[in-house]
């Protein structure tokens, strides 16, 4: 009996190590289950704020471009009190280049089909006379200023004539060139 007593013991001993054992396991388990849900947990935020921190990046980059762009389409309106300085500017560059430059007319009229309420546009008609270089310098300055320009009426016209003198036609050739045209810029009002 006292083998069968002790089989008996020792196998309540055995059954209870075993139970400690898988309790313990058990224990261990439900611990890296948790770290491990808790490590799932910290990835999916740093997944998320590594997202959002590229959509901020990206975000910002698109606001800079858009400023650089609204800075360049600023720059490209006349500003409110900026026609006399726009006009000043026609002038000298005209007279840089060996022209004579007649400001016929400035007007400044609304644009029924434009939705921006500050802004209008500045209509300008002016004559220049001079050499043939003057003029075409003077031209390709006017399309290449900052501004949004756009020429409306054009005319260049050269002054010689001709004329019949005792019977024979004569040909007198000017170096004067003429032109005549309308441009229309933005401004703002």
């Amino acid at each position: 009996m006292s083998n069968k007593k002790s089989f008996k013991t020792m196998l309540i001993m055995l059954g209870v190590v075993t139970l400690g054992v898988l309790s313990s396991y058990y224990f261990i388990y439900r611990d890296i289950k948790s770290k491990n849900e808790h490590i799932s947990s910290l990835i999916q935020q740093l997944d998320f704020q590594s997202s959002r921190q590229e959509y901020l990046v990206s975000t910002q980059r698109m606001i800079e471009n858009l400023n650089s762009d609204m800075t360049k389409i600023n720059d490209s309106i006349v500003s409110k009190d900026g026609d006399v300085e726009f006009i000043e500017n026609l002038e000298n560059r005209a007279k840089n280049k060996g022209l004579t430059i007649n400001i016929e007319s400035l007007n400044v009229e609304d644009d029924p089909t434009s939705t921006a309420s500050s802004i209008t546009k500045l209509k300008l008609s002016a004559k220049t006379k001079g050499s043939w270089d003057g003029t075409y310098t003077f031209l390709s300055e006017l399309e290449s200023l900052p501004f949004k320009i756009k020429i409306e009426k054009f005319s260049i016209v050269n002054e010689s004539r001709s004329e019949v003198l005792d019977g024979k036609q004569t040909y007198t050739y000017s170096p004067d060139w003429k032109t005549s045209f309308e441009i229309v810029v933005l401004k703002y009002k």
